[in-house]
């Protein structure tokens, strides 16, 4: 396998933790994780929990996430790492495999609601104007970061649609892809 490391990216409850998970663990790689890193640096500056991205970006130091992924990026150039983040245009695709997670809208709010995203009784409606306000604030630090007008349109090597294939199928699918490159 030419490539040594392989980066998932997509929106908020599109599949790539439990991906990333189960194909770290069929390789034998670590796992890395950007949303872990924002989540817990989120958490650190703004610890009500209640914050936009908007909020959030003006508590946290310009170069966060350009650090974060040059770290990112150094973990993959030194390879045996599948890597969770929403911005794979950052990683250099001459030695890591980009793999692109979408589900259908109705699909990831029923999964972010299932992993306890939101409050216990938050309705249909409120759940997906949610994802979609998360959306919106991931593009704009897109934009801000990576130069990047859609972030879920980046170049990537592999399209999948969790919503449609089981877990069990998109490793395989990727496992067998690789056998061939």
């Amino acid at each position: 396998m030419p490539y040594r490391a392989i980066v998932v990216t997509g929106p908020s409850a599109a599949g790539k933790s439990s991906f990333v998970s189960d194909m770290a663990d069929k390789l034998g790689w670590q796992v890395a994780s950007a949303g872990i890193v924002w989540k817990a640096e989120q958490a650190r500056l703004c610890p009500d929990g209640n914050v936009t991205v908007g909020t959030f970006w003006s508590h946290i130091p310009r170069d966060f996430f350009r650090e974060l992924y040059f770290e990112l990026s150094e973990l993959a150039r030194r390879g045996g790492v599948v890597i969770e983040s929403r911005y794979a245009t950052a990683m250099d695709p001459r030695y890591c495999l980009r793999v692109s997670f979408d589900a259908p809208e109705r699909t990831r709010v029923l999964r972010a609601i299932r992993r306890g995203d939101f409050r216990p009784d938050i309705s249909m409606a409120e759940a997906r104007a949610a994802l979609r306000s998360r959306l919106q604030d991931e593009q704009w630090v897109g934009q801000r970061i990576f130069g990047l007008e859609n972030y879920t349109r980046q170049p990537v090597h592999v399209s999948l649609n969790s919503g449609m294939l089981t877990r069990e199928a998109e490793v395989g699918i990727l496992l067998e892809g690789l056998k061939y490159e």
